[in-house]
């Protein structure tokens, strides 16, 4: 029980498609123009690289230890969220980004989810949500020149005026 853990079967296997598709993905992006591939090529090389950053180290056999018997881990704290209702938020972010568009949507699952999580810092949840969505929404817009989606409130006020 105190062993090394090693990769099971099942997540080898589930690294290796997480291997081919990420080999696909930067194959597919060559064929894209030099600002349209930037993201893809990140995303795939990132992919690759702590891909094989994992293999290495179980090769190497420095796995991560088990410190606690399993029975131990897998006892939940009195006050953990569960898991349907994290689920049921991240739902309704999907929701929320194709009612009210990435921007707004974002900005309140940054609001939301910390609170679910009981953290109660106004302050700093407030900072952290502006500036984490600024700074996506505007790397997105103005370095990857991807546009996000609007949201079809947004979408339906815009064509009325």
């Amino acid at each position: 029980m105190g062993g090394p853990r090693r990769i099971s079967n099942l997540e080898g296997f589930l690294l290796l498609i997480l291997g081919a598709f990420a080999a696909s993905f930067l194959v597919q992006s060559w064929e894209l123009g030099q600002t349209a591939a930037m993201f893809p090529r990140l995303v795939a090389g990132a992919s690759l690289a702590l891909l094989a950053l994992v293999t290495a180290f179980e090769l190497m056999g420095k796995g991560s230890a088990r410190k606690k018997p399993l029975e131990a881990v897998t006892t939940r704290a009195p006050d953990a969220i569960l898991w349907p209702v994290a689920l049921a938020v991240q739902i309704g972010y999907i929701a929320l980004v194709v009612l009210v568009g990435f921007s707004l949507a974002t900005l309140i699952y940054l609001m939301g989810s910390p609170l679910q999580m009981r953290y109660r810092r106004w302050g700093v949840l407030g900072a952290f949500a502006i500036l984490l969505t600024a700074t996506v929404v505007a790397s997105f817009t103005y370095l990857f020149h991807v546009r996000l989606p609007e949201g079809l409130l947004w979408s339906s006020l815009k064509s009325r005026y």
